[in-house]
């Protein structure tokens, strides 16, 4: 959910107008198990999927139309969404993500995170080159990048930590007698995705590299290729998450406070922007901010998550300008 504290405040000499900050209280896993009474499992279904290549001209092709999706490693991720308006107002117990293997070798240890930057899933396989979808190197090929801070940045600007993502890592399940494997989700990565802190996410492949020992023999499998299916193949073999939800929580946080800026020693057109992380009123937890200039959103990947109550977030403002010299982003 999104439940917001407002304040305003002019920083002169960078900014033209005033920016607006607003925390977002999210659901996320709450440290004591809900009460039976009130835990509620969910079931979601993937709404977009593709996976990107960072090899060679596959870096420019789109699989958002592909009956399969790909994990390999760091040369192969998958990108996936879920409609999040099911999560708002209630605190995430747990997550799990479900995902249909198609053919050995399985998924063995599995990162899920959010993902910086809206993105376009496209209609393309095999690494098709058409306009309109995601690729490693941009969100809508061919015009938008993933990255707006740095120009021409790819994926890897806006996953794992960076671009105001979270993100965690588990051991999915063995697949069962049809090939289903779960692999849990770290709650307040979903919770980001519930208060629009995040686009969708991203699952990554954390096992690499197999190598297997049999008396001298010895044989290394480098970055296997391992498939699941997609939306694509049929609703059957879908992906989906099941949450568990638990009590509700609409009590906003506090309003962020101190907030200052400091821009001497930086490129015009940039500044470091303070501000404290407020206390929650609710039980959920303050997970992020939502962040405006002159009236318009300041892009996600430049807003950084909370920390704990009462620590000091930075945010490093680099913006694209315009000929009128007015901030410019899609």
């Amino acid at each position: 959910m999104r439940c917001i504290a407002i304040f305003t405040a002019s920083l002169v000499g960078f900014f033209f107008g005033p920016l607006i900050l607003a925390s977002a209280q999210v659901a996320k896993e709450t440290r004591a198990a809900p009460p039976a009474s009130t835990s509620q499992v969910t079931r979601l279904e993937v709404s977009r999927d593709t996976w990107v290549s960072e090899v060679g001209q596959e870096a420019d092709g789109n699989n958002g139309g592909a009956p399969q999706l790909k994990l390999k490693s760091i040369q192969e991720m998958t990108l996936i969404d879920v409609e999040p308006a099911p999560l708002r107002g209630r605190a995430i117990a747990a997550a799990a993500l479900h995902l249909k293997s198609a053919g050995d070798p399985p998924l063995r240890r599995v990162t899920v995170g959010g993902i910086g930057a809206q993105w376009f899933e496209g209609s393309g396989s095999g690494y098709a080159q058409q306009a309109g979808g995601a690729t490693f190197r941009h969100r809508r090929h061919s015009d938008l990048p993933w990255s707006i801070a740095r120009p021409g940045g790819d994926l890897c600007h806006v996953i794992l930590g960076n671009g105001g993502t979270n993100w965690g890592m588990a051991d999915a399940t063995p697949p069962d007698g049809d090939g289903w494997q779960s692999i849990p989700i770290t709650p307040a990565v979903l919770a980001a995705r519930a208060a629009r802190l995040s686009h969708g996410l991203l699952v990554f492949d954390d096992s690499g590299s197999e190598w297997t020992h049999q008396g001298d023999r010895f044989q290394l499998r480098i970055f296997p290729n391992r498939f699941v299916y997609s939306r694509e193949q049929n609703r059957a073999s879908a992906p989906f998450l099941t949450v568990t939800l638990g009590p509700e929580d609409r009590e906003p946080p506090a309003a962020p406070t101190s907030l200052t800026s400091e821009s001497r020693n930086l490129a015009p057109g940039e500044a470091i922007v303070f501000w404290i992380t407020p206390r929650d009123q609710g039980l959920a937890g303050t997970l992020g901010f939502m962040a405006t200039l002159a009236g318009r959103p300041i892009p996600r990947e430049l807003i950084p998550l909370a920390g704990l109550p009462g620590a000091r977030v930075e945010m490093h403002a680099t913006w694209v300008w315009s000929k009128r010299r007015r901030p410019s982003w899609p």
